[in-house]
């Protein structure tokens, strides 16, 4: 069942806040596993979201299903740094008000993968919240996905779907979508910009940004509102509440940057 309410625009409260409590409106368990999926802020809600939780005092996990970027060439905010190498495996341990990334090195690359699957479900209950990364994008704002993505553990509570707003009224090729050149084949979009209708087709379409979410509650967030003019933004609701899924817990539109919550419906 699935109903829309809408907030005042714009209320001050902020996006990082909201994000927490829609998740914890999904499920009353006290452990939760999220895994973020799409372009566009994957990354920043990852972070963001764990910094959060780890000053309320929880034990935070943070690992991949696919592959992130090293910590060589991104600084990572977190406490621990668990990155293994192929002789040599270490099990993090959960501490509370501390967040622990935990990854395999992929040599002769600047990504890391993931642990193994038997492993991670072997300690995931241990912590108090467990956030995946289970998408790549290769750092573009819209993502379509291909036949082996996204990557969402069968154990996933909530699946955060990001849609990257700054993309509109850009170029629409490699540097703007991942997969691109698959998407304007399947969905016979001839336009050279992004436009609503490419939002839209992200939100219609079964390898769009729902992809494999069927039977997993999932909050779809548009970031970067500070980017697109309001019009955009109002528009932009009026399409998500148009498209959604019926499994869907909500959709949120805000700035990471800001950390702001420009309207969240229900």
């Amino acid at each position: 069942y699935f109903l829309m309410g809408a907030y005042p625009e714009r209320t001050g409260t902020s996006l990082t806040a909201e994000v927490d409590a829609s998740i914890r409106k999904c499920s009353d368990a006290e452990r939760l596993w999220i895994t973020v999926t799409g372009s566009g802020g994957k990354t920043t809600t990852i972070e963001r979201m764990a910094q959060y939780w780890a000053r309320q005092h929880l034990s935070v996990l943070v690992s991949t299903t696919t592959k992130m970027a090293s910590i060589s060439v991104h600084h990572y905010p977190f406490d621990i740094l668990c990155i293994n190498d192929m002789d040599t495996t270490i099990i993090p341990m959960a501490v509370q008000g501390k967040v622990v990334l935990w990854g395999q090195t992929l040599y002769d690359t600047n990504k890391f993968g993931p642990v193994p699957e038997r492993s991670l479900k072997e300690i995931i209950g241990r912590f108090d919240r467990v956030i995946i990364e289970g998408d790549g994008a290769k750092g573009t704002p819209l993502k379509f996905h291909s036949t082996t993505d996204p990557v969402i553990p069968s154990w996933t509570d909530v699946v955060i779907g990001v849609i990257g707003l700054g993309s509109y009224g850009e170029p629409l090729n490699g540097h703007t979508m991942h997969n691109a050149d698959v998407f304007r084949k399947v969905t016979q979009f001839t336009n050279d910009t992004i436009s609503l209708d490419v939002f839209q087709s992200l939100l219609e379409h079964e390898d769009g940004v729902f992809k494999g979410t069927q039977c997993i509650p999932t909050m779809l967030l548009c970031n970067q509102t500070d980017m697109v003019q309001d019009g955009i933004v109002h528009a932009m609701r009026e399409i998500v509440k148009e498209n959604h899924p019926g499994n869907n817990l909500c959709s949120i539109a805000g700035s990471w940057k800001l950390d702001r919550l420009d309207w969240v419906d229900w």
